[in-house]
């Protein structure tokens, strides 16, 4: 069941040719219905031509087998980083 999870959350997450996101580590939890997934985003900021590179975790919450809640957690401060003029 692990296995078709990731590949959910693969469609709801996709890759694009300009953003990279990437699922590290995917964590079982307890809770049957509760996933933990560890993810980087990494893409360059058209805007400042730097690479925002950012880490996140992710828990979500799979009644029946379909997301009904999703939390990310990141650093803020790396968008922030990545926007602003040097």
């Amino acid at each position: 069941m692990q296995g078709e999870g990731a590949r959910r959350l693969q469609r709801v997450y996709p890759c694009t040719p300009d953003h990279l996101f990437e699922m590290q580590a995917l964590n079982r939890t307890l809770d049957p219905d509760m996933m933990i997934v560890e993810a980087r985003g990494c893409s360059k900021a058209a805007a400042t031509g730097k690479l925002h590179d950012k880490p996140y975790v992710l828990v979500f919450y799979m009644p029946d087998g379909k997301i009904a809640v999703e939390r990310g957690y990141f650093n803020p401060m790396v968008t922030q980083q990545t926007f602003e003029d040097d």
